[in-house]
């Protein structure tokens, strides 16, 4: 499995890289890998998909604090 740190810098680097369409990108692999029986590799592609989901957000989620 990818370490944490791994996650957000493909997430970061997918968003610099493909912009607002970062997250199409991610999801597209994470489904390839699905179709071709990968189950750790979708297992790493989910998390990385939640990521760049999260680093394109703009506005807080309702209750969320912001420091």
């Amino acid at each position: 499995m990818i370490e944490n740190r791994d996650i957000w810098r493909v997430a970061y680097l997918l968003m610099r890289h493909h912009g607002s369409e970062a997250v199409i990108v991610a999801a597209r692999r994470f489904q390839a890998l699905q179709k071709a029986g990968d189950v750790e590799g979708c297992a790493d592609w989910r998390l990385i998909v939640t990521a760049v989901g999260e680093l394109a957000r703009t506005k807080p989620l309702e209750g969320e604090r912001l420091h």
